[in-house]
């Protein structure tokens, strides 16, 4: 946790920039396979980014508040890994069916999102992540992907993107996709039964964790967070992507 007081006339958190920081995710008893789990050293990726937003506004001393949260863990196998089928609390108290172990970066971005509203109370969240491969199948590997419960706020960082030459793509939350999170065995359930709309679904999924008339845009950034060379606009390795 970090905080920045730009604006001494205001006396509460304005904007919240939230990260996924897992440092080394192998899938856990859903055990990724080569070559995809080489690299997956990548997959803080959201809580680096977000830091790095967090950097550049404090060094341009901007006339705004702004608290930086990233939950850092790995998720590993083991005697005290987490099981399929498992249910656990969230930090809101919504509970979760474990379906796949790989789905993890949701629940520690649930419960962040969740600690950052309820300690700071921000008007405005942007989530970043490495979130899903559905992102990247879908748009590939230079385009971002973003959800958001606002318009207003969809078009701003669709304007943002295009002066600063990032491309970016809003992606839907459809009921399709908030039914298909909900569980028999408890309320949510961390991966559905299904691939089709990953993204979406994951991106559903955390909207539970939203509170009303909260501004929010999740970035899923597993395509363009990383490039594998020199090319477009980024160089080899972690690219900056949203900064």
């Amino acid at each position: 946790l970090m905080n920045y007081h730009g604006n001494s006339d205001s006396g509460e958190e304005s904007i919240a920039l939230v990260g996924k920081g897992v440092c080394f995710d192998s899938g856990g008893i859903n055990i990724k396979t080569n070559p995809s789990i080489a690299n997956m050293y990548n997959d803080k990726g959201g809580a680096c980014i977000a830091l790095g937003v967090f950097k550049s506004i404090v060094e341009l001393k901007m006339k705004v508040n702004v608290v930086y949260a990233a939950t850092f863990v790995e998720n590993m196998t083991g005697s005290d890994a987490t099981h399929v089928s498992d249910i656990v609390k969230s930090y809101k108290g919504l509970t979760v069916e474990i379906s796949n172990t790989d789905a993890e970066g949701r629940l520690i971005l649930a419960d962040t999102l969740t600690y950052v509203q309820e300690r700071y109370k921000p008007h405005t969240i942007f989530d970043f992540a490495t979130l899903t491969g559905a992102t990247k199948f879908g748009l590939g590997e230079k385009t971002g992907a973003v959800f958001t419960n606002d318009d207003e706020l969809a078009e701003k960082i669709q304007n943002a993107c295009h002066e600063a030459c990032e491309k970016v793509w809003r992606m839907p939350i459809d009921e399709e996709h908030i039914n298909a999170m909900k569980d028999s065995a408890a309320d949510l359930i961390n991966s559905a039964s299904n691939r089709f709309g990953g993204g979406s679904k994951a991106a559903a999924f955390l909207q539970f964790f939203i509170n009303k008339n909260v501004k929010w845009a999740h970035f899923d950034l597993a395509g363009p967070a990383f490039s594998g060379s020199d090319e477009f606009i980024y160089t080899k390795g972690g690219t900056g992507y949203g900064v």
